[in-house]
């Protein structure tokens, strides 16, 4: 991934010149009805492709597969970081306030991702705090070409836990249902126990991980 750091660049439009056509001349100008010139056509304007996707209201699933699989063939290729049993895969996503939401898979990590609904939030490239049900969720503002604007939370990297896309797919799945649940009240925890946060809850899912 790749943070966005470009400001926002309208694009101006000129005007066209009026050109004739055909031999014939132009009737003479009505006394009651006045000239005023030919019909100008309305134009959408111009925008720079990350606030036009963001404009999307559709599931960003197949555009954030179709995204990474082409970031791990290109600029991933090679990396030792990759596991190569591992394919990207987008889990779980649904509409959630002003988001689609849900669980990113790719070779080399795994990612709660939140693509925004509405071009409104394309002007907005902060850092925010999602209040999911499950607790609150710190997502980075990023942007690919082909995607746009997102925001990402990191929970797993690398993915070297994982033997096969089965497994991971398990997980992924078992999250982006998670997120959306309100947690029972834990037991106050022990003094000085450190506190493992949203990643350490989600990699407690992981086949074989070691639990602190």
């Amino acid at each position: 991934m790749r943070g966005w750091s470009a400001r926002y660049a309208g694009t101006s439009t000129t005007r066209p010149r009026a050109t004739r056509s055909g031999r014939c001349r132009p009737a003479p100008p009505s006394p009651t009805c006045p000239s005023i010139g030919a019909v100008r056509t309305a134009m959408a304007p111009r925008n720079n492709s990350w606030c036009c996707m963001t404009d999307r209201q559709d599931d960003p699933s197949a555009r954030l597969e179709a995204t990474f699989s082409r970031i791990a063939a290109e600029r991933m290729a090679g990396l030792p970081i990759l596991n190569p049993a591992l394919a990207v895969a987008a889990v779980g996503f649904r509409p959630w306030q002003d988001y689609w939401l849900g669980v990113l898979v790719t070779p080399w990590f795994l990612n709660l991702v939140a693509c925004p609904t509405g071009a409104d939030e394309a002007a907005d490239l902060s850092e925010r705090v999602l209040a999911l049900p499950s607790g609150n969720y710190e997502f980075a503002a990023a942007h690919e070409d082909g995607l746009g604007l997102y925001f990402a939370c990191p929970l797993i990297s690398p993915m070297s836990q994982f033997a096969s896309q089965a497994d991971v797919m398990a997980v992924a799945e078992e999250i982006a249902k998670r997120v959306f649940v309100a947690p029972a009240k834990p037991a106050p925890p022990a003094k000085d126990e450190p506190d493992q946060g949203r990643r350490g809850f989600f990699r407690a899912l992981i086949p074989g991980a070691k639990q602190a």
